[in-house]
């Protein structure tokens, strides 16, 4: 009787926490180009990690992000430019919560600013916003 009374207790306590909901929403990056179509997300979530498509072309990821009244480099605290590294084919990469929570809308950049690499055909990158 003990036992079924810690099992049902347990199953009550899974039952009231919160389940982290996660949404997707696809980037565009047309063929030629290093620059993705913009990701606006909205205020109940932010961007936790992307799926890079099977074809990638080698390349990391940089970002450019919509503050206030324009797009900008996204750049860390010490001014580099926040860079995503990219080993291999549909990997899925994270997205630190302490560097993106505040992020609604981005584009992400095949390579970095300086240097962008083309994708030689058209990419799509699945962006996964999880709740807030």
């Amino acid at each position: 009787m003990k036992r079924i009374t810690y099992v049902l207790i347990g199953i009550l306590v899974m039952l009231a926490l919160p389940v982290s909901a996660q949404t997707t929403y696809t980037a565009i990056i047309p063929a030629g180009e290093s620059l993705s179509s913009d990701v606006v997300l909205p205020a109940t979530c932010y961007p936790s990690a992307i799926k890079i498509s099977a074809a990638w072309t080698a390349a990391d990821l940089t970002f450019q992000v919509y503050v206030a009244d324009g797009w900008g480099n996204r750049r860390d605290e010490y001014k580099g430019e926040v860079t995503v590294q990219v080993s291999a084919a549909t990997d899925v990469v994270d997205l630190p919560i302490s560097q993106w929570y505040w992020v609604r809308s981005f584009r992400i950049r095949s390579g970095t600013a300086g240097t962008p690499v083309v994708q030689t055909a058209g990419r799509r990158l699945i962006v996964v916003c999880s709740a807030r």
